[in-house]
Formats: C-alpha cells, sequence, structure tokens
C-alpha cells in the first residue's frame, strides 16, 4: 500500500470519511484536538515509525481539559490561537521520520 493512502486510512480513523487533501489542517478544518490528537500522533509514530517526542503538541493542539471549553476560548478570544496543523507536515515526517 502506498504511503499516501496508509496515512489517508489512518487519519480517516479518527474523522470518517471526511474530504481532505495535504493541505487541509487537521486541528482547523477538521477539529482533531486533545486525546484525539495525541491518539492520532502516536497512531501515526507507530505506523511509521517517526519520532514525535519533541513534537511541540501545545503549539498546535488544545489539551483535552479545555476541548469542552473550546466554542467559549474563541467566542471570546481567552487563550492563544493554536497554530494550524497540516496533513503535509506528516506527509514530511514520513521522509526524514521525525515530526517536526
Amino acid at each position: 500500500m502506498a504511503m499516501r493512502e496508509e496515512l489517508q486510512q489512518l487519519i480517516e480513523r479518527f474523522v470518517g470519511k471526511e474530504a481532505f487533501s495535504s493541505e487541509t489542517a487537521l486541528n482547523k478544518k477538521l477539529h482533531i484536538e486533545g486525546d484525539d490528537a495525541e491518539d492520532l500522533l502516536v497512531a501515526f509514530s507507530e505506523a511509521f515509525e517517526v519520532d514525535i517526542s519533541n513534537f511541540p503538541f501545545d503549539d498546535y493542539f488544545y489539551s483535552e481539559s479545555k476541548v469542552p471549553y473550546l466554542w467559549f476560548i474563541k467566542f471570546l478570544g481567552l487563550g492563544k490561537e493554536k497554530k494550524p496543523f497540516y496533513i503535509y507536515q506528516l506527509e514530511t515526517a514520513i521522509k526524514i521520520k521525525r515530526l517536526l
């Protein structure tokens, strides 16, 4: 199976049959946050043998404790806005065996 197909199947385990491309942001477009984001990245690391130990998770994803309040946090402009995390970042990580 090709790397792109395998990655697509992995992501679909978390979001279902959602249309996405390399330019799709997991956290902004597909709304993956908290434990779901962590579970996806661990599964990704294991499936593709990618080192995620130095990945700055908090720069991209909200913690699980904040997930129920995200609409409120965003509505009031509280907290720091997270950077988008794109699928192409996963594709690059597969090539270099490290998620940055």
